[in-house]
């Protein structure tokens, strides 16, 4: 058996089509409207609690505190549940 490291031709290479970019604005935009909803009342809430604790600090500080808790809980909280609740929503043609 003989292996070829002849590489694949550019020329066949699928295209993409331009309706089908058009297609998928609108699910990115479905999935951004959901994300907004969910992460704004996450915002809101470590605002709240991280508030009375970090009364007269700069906010680069508090916002030092604020920025993992957010991303950790959109990665493992929040990302997970809007694909399970919402991915028909989201991928819905």
């Amino acid at each position: 058996m003989t292996q070829t490291n002849e590489r694949p031709d550019p020329a066949h290479r699928p295209q993409r089509c331009e309706s089908n970019a058009k297609a998928m604005r609108p699910l990115r935009m479905r999935l951004a409207i959901v994300m907004i909803a969910c992460v704004y009342p996450l915002v809101t809430m470590l605002i709240y609690l991280i508030a009375p604790f970090t009364q007269g600090w700069q906010i680069w500080h508090q916002t030092m505190l604020l920025t993992p808790a957010t991303v950790l809980s959109i990665v493992f909280v929040i990302n997970p549940l809007v694909f399970k609740y919402f991915g028909r929503y989201i991928n819905a043609m």
